[in-house]
């Protein structure tokens, strides 16, 4: 769940990750309790939100066991490789080709992105989702 409104939740079950450099927590929700104060707006709340400024968006990481891998030129194995991608780099997903392949580009915080102007295809078999 993603709330965004002030109030006192009860948890159980927190868990710690690390995504884009940055702590991320999850945990089950028990309870929620809505307040009703004035506090920081929603888009100040956006700015500081690093990664998960955008949370419409899909984001994959490389799994694991791929050290790293190319974005593609069109959704084949043996297309031109356009751009490699290592498993530091957040991709957004732009468009689900079919059941092998996405359309993507890498995530880019720093200039005001959600995504670069450099895209490609890539295998979903090398990546897992992040949200």
């Amino acid at each position: 769940m993603h709330v965004e409104q002030t109030g006192d939740i009860a948890i159980d079950g927190l868990q710690k990750h690390i995504e884009c450099d940055q702590p991320i927590y999850s945990a089950n929700m028990i309870s929620f309790l809505p307040l009703t104060t004035s506090l920081p707006t929603i888009a100040a709340l956006e700015r500081s939100a690093g990664c998960e400024l955008w949370p419409w968006a899909e984001t994959y990481i490389l799994k694991d066991a791929v050290d790293s891998t190319y974005l593609k030129r069109w959704p084949e194995h043996d297309a031109p490789n356009i751009l490699a991608v290592n498993p530091t780099q957040p991709l957004i997903k732009i468009q689900t080709i079919n059941n092998e392949w996405i359309r993507a580009a890498i995530l880019d915080v720093k200039n005001g992105g959600p995504m670069r102007k450099t895209e490609g295809f890539i295998k979903l078999d090398a990546l897992q989702s992040v949200n």
